[in-house]
């Protein structure tokens, strides 16, 4: 039996809204908060790749983000001959 190795990222990084300010004559109102959503990238590698299929539930979003605190199932099914390691 062949062996498998499954490796997994996680990569973190902040979305956030940006606005621009325009001159007017008149004093600006005071700034408001920009929100801030932390989301994670989950990334994973299997050696080779052709060897198992990957099942990531929920579906990630954005290319592979998730938002922080967000639980991931990972499913990984190796194809016949082999194993995960």
């Amino acid at each position: 039996m062949q062996r498998l190795i499954v490796s997994l990222v996680i990569i973190a990084s902040l979305a956030g809204v940006a606005c621009a300010v325009v001159p007017t004559p008149v004093p600006p109102p005071a700034p408001t908060p920009t929100p801030i959503t932390i989301t994670h990238e989950l990334e994973i590698r299997a050696d080779p790749p052709e060897a198992a299929d990957v099942l990531l539930n929920p579906t990630p979003i954005d290319g592979g983000r998730y938002v922080r605190g967000r639980t991931v199932t990972i499913d990984i099914l190796p194809k016949k001959g082999w194993q995960v390691d």
